[in-house]
């Protein structure tokens, strides 16, 4: 057999067999970018969701129903902060009585993680609320919370129902997005820097 019938022989046998490996590496491509069209959050509720759902920020406690708070956190004037309020994020330290010790602490904290933020901190306010009554003291007034006040105590129960149990024997700091539902709530035991991580985060995924 001469070179050139080999060489014929060689292109029909090519010619004949089916370029699956490439077939393959394009359908998975493909099912990447459908599955990509189809899941991509389309609203901010949806991409909070994804966000708890994969876990990209993991420091706080994600509130497992997230809360909607519906009216029932007031600012000093008895007007729904949550239409008054300046900023589309809100931090709400909720103290079970006045700001001591352990609240004061946490009230710095938040205050500096908020500073930290940049150009972002003006898309956060921080709110105060004790669960004895607005008459008592708040965090010190150069860390500047606005002082809020409960409709009613059925917000506090949900929170609690939503795996915030420490809420009523200990200060807590819950965050409030955009579309006024609690979802992720900080303890004593986390530090500033998961707290910053997770701010950051949260505010530009919402973009």
């Amino acid at each position: 057999m001469d070179d050139q019938q080999k060489l014929n022989e060689n292109s029909e046998q090519f010619q004949g067999e089916k370029p699956w490996p490439v077939i393959v590496m394009l359908a998975m491509l493909l099912s990447v970018i459908l599955a990509g069209l189809i899941l991509a959050p389309r609203t901010e509720e949806a991409k909070l969701k994804w966000l708890s759902l994969l876990g990209t920020t993991n420091h706080g406690e994600f509130l497992n129903p997230p809360v909607e708070v519906n009216g029932q956190l007031l600012d000093a004037q008895g007007s729904d902060w949550t239409v008054t309020a300046q900023a589309p994020w809100k931090l709400v330290l909720v103290a079970p009585v006045a700001c001591e010790t352990s609240c004061q602490e946490m009230a710095d904290l938040a205050a500096r993680v908020h500073t930290r933020l940049n150009r972002d901190a003006p898309e956060v306010v921080r709110g105060f609320v004790s669960l004895q009554g607005a008459q008592l003291d708040g965090p010190a007034s150069e860390l500047q919370y606005e002082r809020l006040q409960l409709a009613s105590p059925e917000l506090v129960e949900q929170v609690r129902a939503a795996g915030v149990e420490q809420i009523g024997q200990q200060p807590v700091l819950l965050l409030l997005d955009p579309i006024d539902v609690f979802f992720m709530a900080y303890g004593s035991q986390h530090d500033g820097i998961g707290m910053l991580e997770d701010l950051e985060h949260v505010i530009e995924l919402a973009r």
